[in-house]
């Protein structure tokens, strides 16, 4: 009966990770090329950005049949919500000594990268992965060397 199978896990956590939110004036100034000059990144309009779960992270993922706790991997379980209006911190400067690249200011959060497999005695029963927060959204600015992609992006 499988309802009375027992299953094991092991459970892997990955904290190199991180989420921007952009493509939206809401979570975005967008990016400014720097050519050797100072540039300066400003928020140009106020905004609010909702609390995220795991749930909200990971839409696609089907977590039935894995009971996931809600903190796991020591993350948070639910992150609050945020509001961010215009101030004279609403603007960050990129040094004229920074690498040559493409910058933009946005909201961002870091991330465990969580996989677990599922076993019944030796055998592999399923795996899923996804994202939970590990910190609460704040704004940062973030930096690709190549172009004006959030693809391959660090924070800067």
């Amino acid at each position: 009966m499988w309802w009375k199978e027992k299953f094991t896990a092991k459970v892997y956590r990955d904290p190199n990770w991180f989420r921007v939110w952009y493509g939206s004036d809401k979570v975005s100034s967008g990016f400014e090329y720097k050519n050797n000059t100072e540039v300066v990144l400003t928020q140009s309009r106020s905004f609010n950005f909702d609390s995220q779960t795991k749930f909200s992270l990971n839409p696609e993922v089907d977590f039935s049949g894995y009971k996931v706790p809600a903190k796991v991997g020591g993350s948070i379980e639910k992150t609050s919500k945020k509001s961010w209006g215009i101030t004279n911190i609403s603007t960050r400067t990129i040094e004229k000594t920074a690498p040559k690249g493409y910058y933009s200011y946005n909201v961002c959060m870091n991330l465990y990268k969580i996989k677990i497999e599922k076993y019944s005695g030796k055998t592999k029963k399923g795996t899923i992965q996804f994202f939970v927060p590990r910190s609460e959204a704040f704004r940062a600015v973030v930096y690709n060397k190549k172009n004006a992609s959030y693809s391959g992006v660090t924070l800067y």
